[in-house]
């Protein structure tokens, strides 16, 4: 594995623990309750905003978020415009194991690169 993939890898990684944490604290949560982002940072010191996210962080800078692996018809391929738009804990955790099988789908993709 060549340097530019092992840092890959470890965005991934990293992606992926990022939101196992967010999806086991939601899961603990009122189902019924509206999700805050805040509440969550507050308690996890995280949230699904890119300040959050190692993979936004490196390639947001740039328009469209361009380079990153995870962005297809937007980010996490339109999965995270669907994390946002919940009413309830219940359909957050719903959408965001979307968003993690997704990530570790584009893992399993790139890992041999």
């Amino acid at each position: 594995m060549n340097s530019e993939n092992a840092e890959l890898m470890k965005l991934f990684n990293e992606t992926i623990v990022h939101w196992k944490r967010m999806i086991m604290w939601a899961e603990r949560q009122p189902k019924d309750e509206v999700p805050r982002s805040h509440r969550m940072f507050e308690k996890i010191k995280m949230d699904w905003y890119g300040e959050s996210c190692s993979f936004c962080r490196k390639f947001a800078k740039y328009i469209k978020c361009k380079g990153c692996p995870l962005t297809g018809e937007g980010c996490c391929d339109g999965l995270w415009r669907r994390v946002c738009g919940v009413s309830t804990w219940e359909k957050w955790v719903e959408r965001a194991s979307d968003v993690l099988i997704y990530i570790k789908e584009k893992r399993d993709e790139n890992q041999d690169r």
